[in-house]
């Protein structure tokens, strides 16, 4: 028990950090590994509620590999807001030099448009990337 709760504090530290720096609700991971998103047990939180701690678990894995890459599927799942937070979230971590690389895959209804150098959209349409001016159209 006493491994298992040292293991667990560099984790559950990065992903308090992570949860004050996304605004999203804490998850924490209890010495018997439950998983808890705003204190209460992963499996009676939304889909959108789980979505949000797979994605900090990830990225703390990563964070603490060293390996500063992330890949997050389905990010459709979250709304206007969520995506906001979790683009913002994952531009403050490339900003920190802790993210090299992160591919967010979403089905949208549009690119994404962004003012910062460290995103960037690709929109994929019928299997082929569209040329920037496609893009641009799009959006």
């Amino acid at each position: 028990g006493e491994l298992v709760a040292e293991a667990l504090d560099p984790i559950n530290k990065r992903l308090a950090w992570s949860a004050s720096d996304s605004e999203w609700q804490p998850v924490t991971i209890d010495a018997d590994m439950t998983i808890r998103y705003g204190g209460r047990a992963y499996r009676l939180c939304s889909a959108s509620e789980r979505f949000r701690a797979d994605v900090m678990i990830a990225e703390a894995i990563s964070h603490l590999s060293k390996l500063k890459l992330l890949v997050i599927d389905a990010a459709d799942i979250l709304d206007l807001k969520g995506r906001g937070e979790l683009l913002y979230w994952l531009e403050t971590c490339a900003e920190m030099d802790e993210l090299k690389t992160c591919i967010v895959l979403a089905t949208l209804k549009a690119p994404v448009v962004s003012e910062s150098d460290l995103i960037r959209s690709y929109w994929i349409e019928r299997g082929t990337i569209a040329a920037p001016e496609q893009q641009a159209e799009a959006a």
